[in-house]
């Protein structure tokens, strides 16, 4: 497997690798607006958890839903009683069952849908008494091999429910990076089945030429049922995208900083050259929507990027990073705020209106614990 495809993958799907305790220095809020900590949560976990929270999805402001795929179930978690709430058991197999757990939309008490992974075609909706309900209605669709459709689903890039529609990109299978005029974003009908392209949403001009570029990968969240932000991840622009009455509207939101990040490809280069280029380069991470505040992360350069070499490390999980804020309402760049490596995972990050959520289940964090999993809340200074 080439090392840039292996990157793809670790940073769509939550692998975690063993990595050395990171060395590097904390990077300090540089302007007014950055955010502060406010709230650690510590939510306690039993005998059938683990504190791989990588698949998850907030309700409201107080309660956690995460795909327990060990166990086969979805749990809920209460972050002001810091405990388990719930635990609805899916079953593997059978008429009611669902092989290859792998996403879920939590629509509302009577409609949970559950995912299975590479294809919608056998995904469920069950309510939230763990009661079957009824079978994602699909019809055909021809994507890269046969009719598999390899759906996001993650929390970089989620599937939502507007209306009678569901909506989620795709990734590629049969290649290591998007193809010119590939398209990311579908529209699956949950009444007659149909599948509906939504071809407006294209790669940015950057990475057309069908060259294996440092990172393919793209962050997209949906704010309604006809607005979209895109995020890839070697652009310095977030792309908002508005369908009004047949007609699209495209935003561009540069939210760099002082410098560019530069577009670099790896064709050509042995996977060791591949990954210390990942671990001094700049790369955007996962994108979070809090009301009107797009928040950004960015992972820094490494300052000795041939450590990466050693211990089968992660660059996701090493690099010091940092949020970039911005207010979609007034247009204006709030600040950004500096992160030490190796303590949380940015890459499963989430927001609620209360702020961001940073899970502290890095590996290498010192005081993670088998017992419970730990999220400090931070939000914008006023």
């Amino acid at each position: 497997m080439k090392i840039s495809y292996y990157l793809f993958l670790c940073f769509l799907f939550g692998s975690v690798f063993g990595c050395r305790e990171s060395k590097f220095e904390s990077i300090q809020s540089d302007i007014s607006g950055h955010l502060k900590l406010v709230n650690t949560y510590k939510l306690e976990l039993d005998e059938l958890s683990s504190y791989e929270f990588f698949n998850v999805r907030p309700i409201g402001e107080d309660t956690l839903a995460v795909l327990n795929s060990v166990n086969y179930s979805l749990d809920f978690y209460d972050f002001q009683k810091g405990k388990l709430i719930d635990r609805i058991i899916i079953k593997n197999s059978g008429p009611e069952g669902m092989p290859r757990l792998y996403s879920f939309i939590y629509h509302n008490t009577d409609s949970i849908y559950v995912l299975p992974q590479f294809s919608l075609r056998g995904g469920m909706i069950i309510n939230q008494k763990g009661e079957f309900v009824d079978r994602l209605n699909v019809g055909e669709i021809s994507l890269d091999l046969g009719t598999f459709v390899n759906h996001n689903s993650s929390g970089q890039s989620p599937s939502y429910i507007f209306g009678n529609k569901l909506y989620f990109t795709v990734n590629p299978l049969s290649t290591d990076y998007f193809p010119d005029g590939y398209t990311v974003e579908y529209e699956l009908d949950l009444i007659n089945g149909t599948f509906k392209p939504i071809d407006f949403i294209q790669k940015p001009g950057i990475y057309q030429g069908n060259k294996m570029f440092l990172s393919q990968t793209l962050n997209r969240k949906k704010t309604g049922p006809s607005d979209w932000l895109y995020s890839w991840n070697m652009s310095d622009t977030v792309y908002l995208y508005s369908e009004k009455l047949g007609k699209v509207e495209v935003d561009k939101i540069y939210l760099g900083k002082e410098k560019p990040i530069e577009i670099l490809e790896v064709s050509g280069l042995t996977e060791e050259e591949q990954l210390i280029l990942n671990a001094k380069s700049y790369v955007y991470g996962n994108m979070m929507v809090q009301d009107s505040i797009l928040h950004r992360i960015r992972f820094l350069p490494m300052a000795n990027p041939e450590d990466i070499l050693y211990g089968n490390s992660n660059p996701y999980l090493v690099k010091d990073f940092e949020i970039l804020s911005y207010d979609l309402r007034s247009r204006k760049y709030l600040g950004s705020t500096g992160f030490k490596g190796g303590i949380h995972d940015p890459r499963v990050a989430f927001s609620t209106a209360k702020g961001i959520f940073l899970p502290k289940i890095n590996p290498q964090y010192r005081e993670l614990n088998e017992n419970y999993v730990e999220y400090d809340l931070f939000t914008l200074v006023d």
